[in-house]
């Protein structure tokens, strides 16, 4: 999936055709009676918790009906063997072809708010809910990753589409910037992924 997150690299010559199954990776399907009221967060946790370390877990997708989590092919067998619950809900697990995966299904909540420049502190502020002065912090101690890259400047200005993850706060993106105010102010938009 071109706007996976976490990606696997694969070297071939020019002359052989690459397709998807060629790479050791596995889709699992779950599905439960309450499987929307789970998030990201708490699929991660139950896979962490079976003792698998996170670079073998990929993409975790999770929609209103059922989620989809990728993991190394060599694991497949013993996540459907051994998960059974995801918080407190009890799931069950099927793999499926990964043609099948979710294509819209990163639960967010909407922002629309106008901020004085597209800074770092001011963004996050925000999409946080917080002062600039308890923000400025959490970047100077490099907890705020712009773009899968640790950003420490207060001052490092964003673009549209940017993403942001925040060691304890979750992720984010800038999704649009729009027009000034009559103020002079930034209207953006923000999905915090829940």
């Amino acid at each position: 999936m071109a706007d996976a997150e976490r990606q696997m690299l694969a070297f071939f010559p020019d002359y052989m055709e690459l397709t998807q199954d060629q790479f050791p990776i596995a889709c699992i399907c779950a599905q439960g009676a309450n499987i929307g009221t789970l998030s990201h967060r708490d699929f991660l946790g139950a896979l962490l918790a079976l003792g698998i370390k996170r670079e073998r877990v990929g993409d975790i997708l999770v929609g209103e009906n059922e989620a989809h989590l990728f993991v190394d092919q060599e694991l497949c067998t013993f996540v459907l063997q051994s998960l059974t619950k995801v918080g407190r809900e009890n799931v069950s697990l099927a793999r499926i072809p990964i043609g099948e995966v979710l294509e819209a299904c990163k639960k967010y909540v909407e922002i629309t708010a106008t901020v004085m420049s597209l800074r770092l502190d001011a963004v996050l502020s925000v999409a946080l809910k917080m002062s600039r002065t308890k923000v400025v912090p959490l970047i100077q101690s490099e907890r705020v990753q712009v773009n899968w890259q640790v950003q420490d400047s207060v001052s490092h200005t964003l673009a549209e589409g940017d993403m942001l993850s925040v060691k304890g706060y979750g992720r984010l993106q800038l999704f649009k910037i729009g027009g000034l105010s009559k103020k002079g102010r930034s209207f953006i938009t923000i999905h915090r992924f829940e």
